[in-house]
């Protein structure tokens, strides 16, 4: 949409005499950037001062709004043939509280004149899901979020043909209806959970023969790199998160050990509960922020004199546990 706005100044006139000019509106989609072009005709351009600023105090009809995100480009501004060609620039973070008006000013003979421009917000359609998981002009190739409201889903993300910027579609679940989103990730910065395993197995150790152990004698860390995820949105607004993952388990253990599998400790000793620190590898499955998780191959290491001469000290063990996400703690720590 263009706008032409003609600015007449009429010889022997001392000051403006403005064509019946009607405030024009402009609709902005949430999460695209909007561009107003102003086409500005003037009779005697060379009366114009050439500055033209914003009324800031119409910003306030806006969220999310700082002076920068409001702007004219200077860089696509043009004069030709006494037509001033303008372009006013709305960052993609603001939005109208449903309707706003903003004024541009400048001076012509001494006089301040303004050109109103109201913009809205555009309605926003509501696609099937089968139109969106269809037409690959809808479907967003990467998504970075989803808003949740009842049935419908505001899906953010980047399209196949726009890897720049953000854009949002809107999707109408049916009764039974689900949306699932899937996501592989490889990160440096770890999903962290608290983790125990109660149960572990250990091989055959010289004449002790494999054994089974269950205990609630360890609470540590589990640091999941690599994990392949699926987030299903409901019709009802609720979501469910799936979770396959690998990484490293880490935790303080107590171990309780005695003549038998101690290396030189007589039997007059007993048995004696003894501090290591243990670690695994860590395959695991999260729903909802609870994880179970298995370990293929852990380790415990002694801390002391007597757990370093402890025949499992550094011998690989298997078992699993559970874990739990910090955020399940959010709504109680919120409270």
């Amino acid at each position: 949409m263009r706008t032409k706005i003609v600015l007449l100044f009429l010889l022997g006139w001392a000051g403006m005499v403005l064509g019946q000019m009607n405030i024009t509106s402009f609709e902005k989609k949430k999460g695209e950037r909007l561009i107003i072009p102003l086409e500005l005709e003037f009779i005697n351009y060379s009366e114009f001062d050439g500055k033209i600023k914003f009324d800031t105090d119409k910003f306030l009809n806006f969220k999310n709004q700082i002076d920068s995100n409001i702007f004219i480009d200077n860089s696509m501004k043009s004069l030709n043939d006494g037509i001033l060609t303008l372009y006013v620039i709305i960052d993609k973070t603001v939005e109208p509280n449903t309707e706003a008006v903003i004024e541009l000013i400048y001076t012509q003979n001494g006089a301040q004149r303004t050109i109103p421009i109201r913009i809205v917000s555009a309605p926003e359609y509501n696609y099937t899901l089968t139109n969106y998981l269809t037409d690959e002009r809808l479907r967003l190739e990467e998504v970075t979020n989803v808003e949740a409201k009842t049935n419908i889903l505001t899906v953010y993300g980047f399209t196949k043909n726009n890897k720049n910027s953000i854009v949002s579609r809107n999707v109408a679940l049916k009764r039974r209806e689900v949306l699932a989103i899937s996501d592989f990730d490889l990160s440096f910065i770890p999903k962290i959970s608290f983790t125990t395993i109660p149960y572990k197995v250990r091989p055959k150790r010289d004449s002790l023969r494999t054994k089974a152990y269950s205990g609630l004698n360890n609470i540590g860390l589990n640091f999941d790199f690599i994990g392949w995820e699926m987030n299903r949105y409901f019709a009802s607004g609720k979501k469910a998160n799936h979770r396959l993952g690998i990484g490293f388990w880490a935790a303080p253990s107590v171990e309780e050990i005695d003549y038998k599998n101690v290396k030189g400790l007589s039997d007059k000793t007993g048995t004696t509960n003894q501090l290591f620190l243990s670690g695994g590898i860590t395959l695991s499955y999260t729903y909802n922020e609870i994880s179970f998780i298995a370990v293929p191959l852990g380790w415990d290491w002694g801390m002391s004199s007597i757990s370093k001469n402890w025949i499992y000290s550094g011998k690989r063990w298997w078992g699993f546990g559970l874990a739990l996400s910090p955020k399940i703690f959010a709504p109680i720590l919120n409270k």
